[in-house]
């Protein structure tokens, strides 16, 4: 009786919008085999907001200065699994409710993204992950790999061995458990072909408003892969959309100390870069870079310790300490109903959320990647100008005493000014230049001490040293001059570019 009381559910649940209250974009209907649909934005129809793709386009303009181990830029976690996946997270919900010793209320959400990746892109992403595994003949966007058992491998080729006697192989093992049967609230077979997330991407890349831009895709996958003689499949996939002279390969970088800097790939065409948590050697070589072989790479656990600290949980030394180690801190906003994205009871905590983004801005972590990226939550990656600035585009750019953020202001007539003055650190590549304050002068005269020059912050960290250094000075201190003319140039001065009014 519960079993068709649970057929019944499905065949009378409402579409349900998951589009937030705060996102505008066009709205379509999607549907899965069984017929349980859900409101989703259309690929590429989010609204985002001029200023603030204005103001992450100065940013990036400024991190892709550094390599990859020293640049900060804005990423996302689990970036595929959108748009269809969950779509019967409904009708989850729904049944929770038949059994009176739950609690009420219960949430079930199983997509990490709720836009597409082409609108996690526009938004101003530039690190996509996209989980891909080996399920029903084909690789897919799905999710899984968390799950590991000797004992149910063990028990699979035990199967295998006998099946192989017969001319069967069967390609599924402990890790395969949430992709198949799916966690995803999608039936299996319904969950992305790779070949069609890497099409979306490169039709993005390939864009021609993007080409100045570079993107890291990174592959959430297992080693099963090459033990199933999957990895070449995968090597095909990307090929067959993206020129091999536009991908940044392990060839390219071999004989070098360190990555160049992201403004000379793009200098050079190159556009995208593929990362692999798993490591296929020698298969893999000709594309893949293994995240483990990269910038001392480190996934750390919340909670974190905010600046000064500037410190993830179980590490002695903090952020700027470990200048050239690349922290990517991922969260999962995922709830099973009273199971949480960590398989505990109760609900997710210690979330990159839009509180604490602007803290690991701050502290110079490289690449946060949240959950349900939103045009409100992308907006909180923005450490450099305060909302609708620049008004003037042509005036001077300075920081107040009253805000870390930055203001047009005419480069004549303010008074107790001094300039942002910058050395670098040292021969070996760092993200942080040490800084002082030059004398008092206008805008157009900036006055720096002997072995610095006039400069402008690349990244959160280097923002908030320059707001301490201005409160240390007395009160006759109003300000500090940022040198960012060039890149305001190349931002907001262009025909196609949003410049703010005085009254915006």
């Amino acid at each position: 009786m519960r079993w068709m009381l649970f057929l019944g559910l499905f065949a009378v649940a409402e579409d349900v919008d998951t589009v937030p209250s705060d996102v505008s974009c066009h709205k379509i209907k999607r549907c899965d085999d069984n017929n349980v649909c859900a409101i989703v934005c259309e690929r590429g129809s989010v609204q985002t907001d001029p200023w603030a793709d204005a103001a992450l386009k100065f940013q990036r303009k400024l991190a892709y200065t550094h390599s990859l181990c020293h640049a900060q830029l804005p990423g996302s976690h689990n970036s595929a699994i959108n748009m269809g996946y969950g779509i019967e997270d409904h009708v989850f919900e729904g049944v929770l409710k038949y059994f009176p010793w739950f609690t009420t209320n219960l949430v079930v959400h199983t997509n990490d993204q709720l836009f597409s990746m082409t609108d996690q892109l526009r938004m101003g992403t530039r690190f996509i992950e996209m989980d891909v595994h080996w399920v029903d003949d084909e690789l897919r966007i799905a999710h899984c790999g968390g799950f590991d058992s000797s004992a149910l491998d063990d028990f699979v080729s035990w199967i295998n061995a006998v099946a192989k006697l017969l001319g069967m192989e069967i390609q599924w093992d402990s890790e395969t458990v949430g992709c198949k049967p799916s966690l995803s609230s999608i039936p299996a077979h319904q969950q992305r072909p790779v070949v069609h997330a890497l099409e979306e991407v490169a039709a993005w890349v390939h864009a021609p408003e993007n080409q100045g831009e570079f993107l890291l895709i990174y592959f959430d996958d297992q080693s099963n892969l090459l033990k199933w003689h999957k990895v070449k499949l995968l090597l095909d996939y990307i090929k067959k959309h993206f020129d091999l002279a536009e991908i940044l390969k392990p060839s390219d970088v071999k004989n070098l100390d360190h990555w160049p800097t992201f403004e000379t790939l793009i200098a050079s065409g190159k556009k995208v870069a593929f990362l692999s948590v798993s490591n296929y050697s020698p298969v893999g070589d000709e594309i893949l870079f293994h995240k483990h072989d990269l910038c001392s790479w480190q996934e750390p656990d919340l909670p974190f310790k905010p600046y000064p600290e500037c410190r993830f949980k179980d590490w002695v030394t903090g952020t700027i300490e470990n200048d050239h180690i690349l922290f990517r801190p991922e969260t999962s906003e995922i709830q099973y109903g009273f199971i949480n994205a960590q398989g505990h009871l109760g609900p997710n905590e210690y979330l990159i959320d839009n509180a604490l983004i602007p803290r690991l801005m701050e502290c110079n972590v490289k690449i946060p990647s949240p959950d349900n990226l939103t045009p409100n939550r992308t907006a909180n990656f923005i450490w450099s100008f305060a909302e609708k600035e620049p008004k003037n585009p042509s005036d001077c750019i300075v920081m107040h005493r009253n805000s870390s953020r930055w203001y047009s202001h005419d480069c004549n007539t303010a008074t107790g000014y001094r300039p942002a003055c910058m050395t670098a650190a040292s021969k070996n590549e760092s993200s942080n230049a040490l800084w002082s304050l030059g004398a008092i002068s206008d805008g157009t005269h900036p006055n720096c001490p002997p072995g610095s020059k006039f400069g402008v912050p690349t990244n959160g960290y280097e923002n908030r040293v320059l707001f301490d250094l201005l409160w240390a000075q007395d009160p006759n201190t109003h300000g500090i001059w940022i040198n960012a003319k060039t890149i305001i140039d190349q931002v907001y001065m262009n025909k196609d570019s949003f410049i703010f009014a005085p009254n915006s």
